[in-house]
């Protein structure tokens, strides 16, 4: 594989990995000149157009998206008279949470329509991923999100990999390429990266430990040198904790809200997302936010059931504007890529 090497500590690393595509991509016709299915896109936030739902009306058409999934779909509707409007609503597991009408100058403007989510859906997915250890964030009212068309809200998955599950990347490119039912494109990014365990004075055993022995542990588990020597620290307010520096990487996984699921599931399936295992507990667990939720330098707390002990990821979570500093184009390439780092791990 040539000119694939790791750089050797140069800051910041980035590595941009495969794109895996949508499994369809069309360019559809303006709105007022839709005659027939195959003049509209091909998806819509969260479905695939059903062609024998096309429906002329007297003042437009009709058409309706579906997933696979139970009770998602989209049904978007032209009304064109004096002032012609694109009107689209939605249900995602059976939660109608959307519904907004726009100027029908062109399709793009239905991106106005996926600014924010909508809270029930979030609520839903939520759900579905609560037999693993991930946590989906919900977005402050500030967050300045962009929609986009025709899959509306973008989502990042943010999972800490350790050296020795690295290869493990490459099974996750697989399973997400080989599942029909995924339809959106994917896009992962990877960088080392770090972020700090710590362990109440009082709560947890850890804390009564050697701070030496824990920090070789968690080097030994993450597989990365220790770089920082562990301390205690005061919080105001809180508890007096041990604070242990861990290495990592960072996967920054990129994909439309709809497939969110499946991403996860594969993430799973691969080993990189670990399931629930009795209590919950915050040392492997993923977070799930709508982007660009995880670039704008917000600490992310993650806390043991007990608040015996904490995960604090540290901003930046990416980096936006910072160009890669390798990228991944190819498919075949990615396994020796990723083996290669595993060995010479830019720590």
């Amino acid at each position: 594989m040539p000119n694939r090497s790791v750089p050797a500590l140069a800051r910041p690393l980035l590595f941009q990995l495969p794109r895996i595509a949508a499994r369809r991509d069309s360019s559809p016709s303006l709105p007022a000149e839709v005659r027939s299915a195959a003049d509209l896109p091909d998806r819509l936030f969260v479905g695939d157009l059903v062609p024998e739902s096309f429906e002329v009306l007297q003042r437009g058409w009709r058409a309706r998206y579906e997933d696979a999934a139970l009770e998602t779909w989209a049904e978007l509707e032209f009304l064109g008279r004096d002032r012609p409007l694109l009107r689209v609503s939605a249900a995602f597991r059976g939660s109608q949470g959307l519904f907004s009408q726009t100027p029908a100058s062109g399709f793009g403007a239905l991106a106005q329509a996926a600014i924010v989510l909508p809270q029930p859906w979030l609520d839903a997915l939520r759900e579905r991923l609560a037999g693993f250890e991930v946590d989906l964030l919900d977005a402050p009212g500030d967050a300045g999100f962009v929609g986009t068309f025709p899959d509306g809200w973008l989502m990042t998955i943010l999972v800490p990999v350790a050296v020795r599950d690295l290869p493990r990347i490459g099974e996750f490119h697989r399973r997400v390429e080989a599942d029909p039912q995924r339809r959106t494109a994917v896009q992962t990014m990877l960088r080392p990266w770090w972020s700090w365990v710590e362990y109440a004075v009082g709560r947890s055993p850890v804390a009564e430990e050697s701070p030496d022995a824990v920090a070789e542990r968690i080097a030994e588990a993450w597989g990365l040198p220790r770089t920082e020597e562990p301390a205690f620290v005061d919080h105001p307010g809180g508890p007096r904790v041990l604070r242990v520096r861990r290495h990592h990487f960072n996967l920054e996984v990129g994909t439309p809200f709809r497939d969110v699921e499946r991403v996860v599931h594969a993430l799973a399936e691969s080993g990189l997302v670990v399931p629930v295992a009795g209590e919950r507990a915050p040392e492997r667990r993923a977070l799930v936010a709508q982007a660009p939720l995880l670039d704008r330098g917000h600490r992310i707390q993650l806390y043991a059931v007990d608040r015996s002990r904490r995960i604090v990821h540290l901003p930046p979570m990416t980096e936006p504007g910072v160009d890669p500093t390798l990228v991944i184009q190819r498919r075949e390439d990615l396994d020796e890529f990723l083996l290669d780092l595993q060995r010479h791990a830019p720590f």
